[in-house]
């Protein structure tokens, strides 16, 4: 019969061993991340790829196994390029098995692939990436028959699954493939990151992503959503925003210091609503410079806002942006603020028609009702370290308030004049 003391000792034991056999799943740095229970529970599907897996996390879901045989056709075109394909992937293979200890620390979380099959992968999926990019840059490149293509929903589904946090790839991963095989293409002069921006370029509105020129030579890019971020505050007027783009020493969170009424309230106090210039300035509108969707200003009673269209993969597109700035340490919180300036501002179908009435929002996909909860819903349960539109708050509220002061002045006016009015009657 054990004694208490022996039950003592043996769940100490067994904690011990749980100790020293426990590893840590994250570290400084990790930049892919499981999505956090927190924000999956709003919207799971937003999380998840509905056709293409890639990286080792949803690699063996049996509902993505048909698009395998894609994979490994971009594969086998990619390698007939090289006089001597085998080569060539022997070449790719031990590039990859070379940087696979590096590519493990960037997976927040357990890979149960051994190092292998984690290569395999990687140069399987890295190399369909870069080709994709490739074949959408330049059309003459396409197979006729690439369901890629050809079939409406393919491309879709790849906008969707390639903006996934759980399916991103390191990007030093997708560069080395990228640098081994671009001599044999007919963009050799284009840099990787270029030809992802293309891909992209219509996520927001039709005026496109940035150039790729706007990006900082020495930006450190980690996969695929990190370059999209990285572009849209590289296009941003907010300098501040550049200078605080990549990781900083961890703040406390702090949200908002006040609230603005919604647009529908503002507009009734007088203040109008704007789209901003797609160029910023002459000298801008000269290098071909898009509008940030992040520049809202606000001046002389007028709430300036970028154009934003909403499409099949937009929903998808800020969940796994915001979600990347609230799992990754010491990440800026900028695409959160903008998504609960939003929240803020569309708190009913009037905002929302207010904003599309005005040119600042095209919905050609959702119900009014349906969009407005969009806005009202992407940003639950996600914290910020620094609310970025804290200044442009206090100007709003600062002119309503005195807005409100002259209607309230104008109404005494009109009543006192009214009733002047009765009594000489």
């Amino acid at each position: 019969m054990e004694t208490a003391e022996d039950n003592r000792e043996s769940i100490a034991a067994e904690l011990e061993l749980l100790i020293s056999s426990n590893k840590p799943t994250a570290s400084r740095e990790s930049s892919i991340f499981r999505i956090p229970n927190i924000l999956s529970k709003h919207n799971k599907k937003a999380y998840l790829p509905n056709a293409f897996s890639f990286g080792p996390w949803h690699h063996d879901e049996c509902n993505l196994q048909s698009t395998q045989a894609l994979k490994i056709n971009y594969l086998k075109g990619l390698l007939n390029r090289f006089p001597d394909p085998s080569a060539k992937l022997l070449e790719l293979v031990c590039a990859v098995r070379n940087i696979k200890d590096q590519a493990r620390q960037c997976y927040a979380g357990k890979i149960s692939f051994s190092d292998d099959e984690l290569v395999k992968i990687l140069v399987l999926d890295g190399c369909f990436i870069t080709e994709l990019f490739l074949k959408y840059y330049n059309a003459t490149s396409r197979d006729e028959d690439d369901p890629i293509f050809t079939v409406p929903c393919m491309l879709q589904s790849l906008y969707h699954d390639l903006f996934l946090l759980e399916n991103q790839i390191p990007w030093f991963v997708l560069q080395h493939i990228f640098d081994l095989t671009n001599e044999r293409t007919k963009e050799p002069n284009l840099e990787l990151h270029q030809l992802a921006i293309h891909f992209f370029s219509k996520i927001f509105s039709n005026d496109g992503l940035p150039g790729a020129n706007e990006l900082s030579p020495s930006a450190t890019i980690l996969h695929v959503i990190d370059l999209l971020r990285q572009c849209l505050l590289a296009n941003s007027s907010q300098s501040g925003w550049k200078e605080s783009s990549s990781r900083e020493k961890m703040e406390e969170p702090t949200e908002a210091k006040t609230q603005i009424p919604s647009a529908s309230i503002l507009n009734k106090a007088g203040i109008k609503f704007k789209r901003g210039s797609t160029k910023e300035n002459k000298k801008a509108f000269e290098r071909g410079k898009s509008r940030c969707i992040l520049d809202i200003k606000f001046d002389y009673g007028v709430v300036e806002l970028p154009f934003l269209s909403i499409h099949d993969a937009t929903e998808t597109i800020f969940r796994n942006l915001i979600a990347f700035e609230q799992c990754c340490c010491g990440l800026p919180t900028i695409f959160t603020s903008y998504a609960k300036f939003m929240n803020n501002l569309i708190s009913s179908v009037d905002d929302f028609h207010i904003l599309c009435s005005n040119g600042i929002i095209s919905n050609s996909l959702l119900s009014p009702e349906d969009a407005t909860g969009f806005f009202n819903r992407i940003c639950n349960d996600a914290r910020v370290t620094h609310f970025h539109y804290d200044g442009i708050y206090e100007e709003v509220n600062s002119y309503y308030r005195r807005r409100l002061m002259i209607l309230r002045t104008l109404k005494c006016c009109d009543l006192f004049f009214r009733s002047l009015s009765g009594l000489s009657s």
